[in-house]
Order: C-alpha cells, then structure tokens, then sequence
C-alpha cells in the first residue's frame, strides 16, 4: 500500500523472470512496480538458481527503490499528501516539525543518498529449528568471517564513519 501510495517505484532486475506470485513479469534492467508487484519481485526465489539468495537481493532492490522514490524532488514537493496516503500504514513518534525540517532540508540540499548492501553467506545444510523442531528444514550456517564484517559496517555506520563496502 506504501508503494502504491508513492505511484511506485523502480526496482532493478538482475534477471527476466516471472513471479509465482501474482505470475507478474519481469525483465533484466529496470522495472517500474505497483505494490503487488514489488511483493511479487520481492518473494521469488523459485526462479533462480541461487533461490533465498537472489530474493535477498531483490528485496534490497526494492529498498534502494524506496529510497529513491521518498527523497525525489517531485514527491518531497507534495509530501504533506505522501504522508496522509501512507499514514495507515506508518507509525512513527517523530513530531511533524522534525519531519517538515527534514524534509524541507532534503529539498534544500538535495543530497544524494547511498543505499549500501551487503549480505552474509554461508553454507546450505539440513537441521532442526527453534520454528520446526519435529521436521529437519533447510537453512544456512553462516559465514562468521562474513557475520564479523557486517557488525563491523553496523558499527561504522553508529559512530558516522564513511562505509566502503568491500574493502
């Protein structure tokens, strides 16, 4: 409902597929999505030969198109209706002063905001969870190495570091 509040978003594909859900479409490149869609794009992993993997990347792509879509120019000018068309479906305690200033500041400066990803991986193994006790069910040992690297962006990012993915 967000999104389709927003009048969508694009998100970008690193593959053409279609969607079990809602058997929606979707090319290699950019995508403009309804909200259904951005479920659709979101939840796949059937398509793919990395499966979990590849929806955690489409899931981060529908993030960055998030973000893309609220700091606009175009939507920052009619904020006060965003936010009335979202509203049922934002809670947040922050006094409508605070997000008037940052938004009119967003407008002001304009800055370019940076989405940064970065997943953990690990192995795919069979074991019992906390969720399927009676029932051995897929999952993945995670990476340590990998798990160490991203509390350390975490921490970067609390203390205002610059944050270079990679590196």
């Amino acid at each position: 409902s967000v999104i389709d509040a927003l009048g969508g978003i694009e998100v970008y594909s690193e593959y053409d597929f279609v969607a079990h859900h809602g058997g929606y479409v979707f090319h290699q490149g950019m995508n403009t999505v309804n909200g259904q869609e951005a479920l659709g794009f979101a939840r796949e992993r059937y398509a793919f030969p990395t499966g979990d993997r590849q929806r955690g990347r489409n899931q981060m792509e529908v993030i960055k198109g998030l973000v893309n879509k609220l700091t606009s120019a175009e939507l920052l000018a009619n904020y006060n209706e965003v936010m009335a068309s979202i509203s049922e479906s934002l809670v947040t305690d922050m006094p409508q002063e605070v997000i008037t200033g940052l938004v009119k500041d967003q407008i002001e400066t304009m800055p370019k905001w940076e989405v940064l990803s970065f997943s953990v991986n690990g192995t795919g193994a069979s074991d019992y969870t906390y969720s399927m006790p009676n029932y051995a069910t897929y999952v993945m040992k995670p990476d340590y190495a990998l798990v160490d690297q991203a509390k350390s962006y975490l921490e970067q990012m609390h203390n205002n570091e610059i944050i270079k993915i990679g590196e």
